[in-house]
C-alpha cells in the first residue's frame, strides 16, 4: 500500500540538511510557544476564551516543537536516550 514511517526517516537519514531542518523548525516552534506563554502570563489580568484557545495553542507548539526534534534526531541518527 505505501512505505511505511520507519522507511522514509531511513530515506531521509541520507540527508543531514534536512535533520537540521526539522531540529531548527522545532525550535522555531518551541521559542513562538513560550513567547506567547510568557505574554499570557505577564500582561493579561483576565481569562477569556481567546486566552484559552491561545494557550492551547502555545501548548500544542511545545508538543510539535518536541516531535520535530526528536524526527530530527532520528534523522541525524543521535541517540536519545
Amino acid at each position: 500500500m505505501g512505505t511505511s514511517i520507519r522507511d522514509i526517516v531511513e530515506n531521509l537519514s541520507k540527508e543531514k540538511l534536512v535533520g537540521y531542518f526539522l531540529i531548527l523548525w522545532g525550535a522555531t516552534f518551541f521559542f513562538n510557544a513560550i513567547s506567547g506563554l510568557a505574554y499570557y502570563a505577564t500582561y493579561s489580568s483576565y481569562f477569556s476564551v481567546q486566552m484559552a484557545f491561545s494557550v492551547l495553542s502555545d501548548l500544542t507548539g511545545l508538543a510539535i516543537a518536541a516531535l520535530l526534534i526528536i524526527l530530527g534526531l532520528k534523522v541525524l541518527q543521535i541517540k536519545i536516550v
